[in-house]
């Protein structure tokens, strides 16, 4: 699991946003319960200029793991920033 989280946030890290969005989709298949997945794909959906994907996932987060403090704060930017 942290290897697929790992190499997400290094392609996202090199702007490499499509590969990175394509690693976290495997990590989320792979691992549908870990919050931390879904929090990851939020981030990088987010990065991506996918909005809709990114508050998807972070809800999915937060259903997991309602402490998730960060996917919480993100979520909130996300739909304050909506037009």
């Amino acid at each position: 699991e942290s290897d697929f989280n790992a190499l997400g946030y290094k392609l996202a890290g090199e702007s490499r946003l499509e590969l990175a969005l394509y690693v976290f989709e495997k990590y989320v298949r792979l691992y549908p319960e870990s919050w931390n997945a879904w929090d990851s794909l939020g981030e990088a959906a987010a990065k991506a200029g996918q909005t809709e994907k990114a508050v998807a996932s972070y809800r999915k987060s937060l259903a997991l793991n309602p402490k998730n403090k960060n996917g919480q704060a993100m979520l909130d930017k996300l739909l304050a920033d909506r037009p």
